[in-house]
């Protein structure tokens, strides 16, 4: 059962983000650091829905080898530190190679603030309490315009969001009740962010779906899917579940440009706790 005290935690996050949004266009490059992995996942496939060319890369990944090399757009780096020197590196680096850059991150040291200031890096303050998920839900209602009546269902669906973590707690109730430690989390492209937020809350190792079939036997696994993408693995869930691998299933049946939120949803209910 939900408690009180998470759902009013939960609602604090939704109205701290009210006001807060990011641009995300054609040609971007969306930056995790590490631990921010669910909101640049959701951003990232926000993007691709919205039919955009977007690439996305680790910190030190876009600094080295992206950035001196390929042009952008622009630059969105996520992080959920207060002192994040790699993900200041990133937009400061992009910014020495006049492409515009973005920090979403909670409030930094002075000293970061002022470089990123003096480089004229663009900041977008994450609230700072829970920054996981503040970030997480800033990146959900950025997602850009989707094609026809599903971007007004999608728009819908993020206006009713403080019902959604009672829906998650009511409609996988079976699972989430259950005191059961899993092994790893498996996960598909569009439950990438509920997994890795599991890592964070849990200390759970997130491993892509397909994965799967390289686990020994009696290795309990927590499966995040999505109605779209289950289709798509039906031979490995089958293998694994032959070479004895425990498999416990959720399978999300929403839009995969959603499902990477209503994932970490999961993730808080079976965590019990917001980060």
């Amino acid at each position: 059962m939900l408690s009180s005290s998470l759902q009013a935690e939960y609602i604090e996050v939704l109205k701290s983000t009210e006001n807060i949004s990011i641009e995300v266009s054609d040609d971007d490059l969306i930056v995790y650091s590490r631990g921010a992995e669910p909101p640049a996942y959701i951003s990232y496939i926000g993007a691709l829905h919205s039919g955009y060319k977007v690439r996305i890369a680790s910190t030190t990944e876009a600094s080295i080898h992206i950035l001196p090399y390929v042009e952008h757009n622009k630059v969105i780096v996520f992080s959920i530190e207060h002192r994040d020197v790699r993900a200041l590196n990133t937009v400061i680096t992009a910014s020495l190679l006049g492409v515009r850059s973005i920090l979403v991150a909670p409030q930094q040291h002075e000293a970061y603030e002022e470089r990123a200031k003096l480089r004229g890096v663009e900041r977008v303050v994450v609230p700072s309490r829970y920054p996981l998920l503040a970030s997480s839900v800033i990146a959900l209602k950025s997602i850009p315009k989707l094609m026809g009546l599903r971007d007004e269902r999608i728009r819908r669906e993020i206006r009713e969001l403080s019902d959604a973590l009672k829906w998650i707690y009511e409609r996988y109730s079976d699972i989430i009740g259950e005191s059961r430690v899993y092994d790893v989390i498996a996960y598909t492209p569009s439950t990438k962010p509920g997994a890795y937020y599991c890592k964070a809350s849990n200390n759970i190792q997130p491993i892509p779906l397909e994965a799967i079939l390289d686990l020994p036997r009696g290795v309990k696994a927590l499966v995040f899917t999505t109605t779209v993408e289950e289709q798509e693995f039906k031979d490995v869930i089958l293998s694994s579940k032959v070479k004895g691998i425990e498999l416990y299933t959720i399978t999300l049946n929403t839009d995969p440009v959603t499902a990477g939120f209503y994932s970490i949803l999961v993730a808080i209910a079976l965590s019990g706790k917001i980060i």
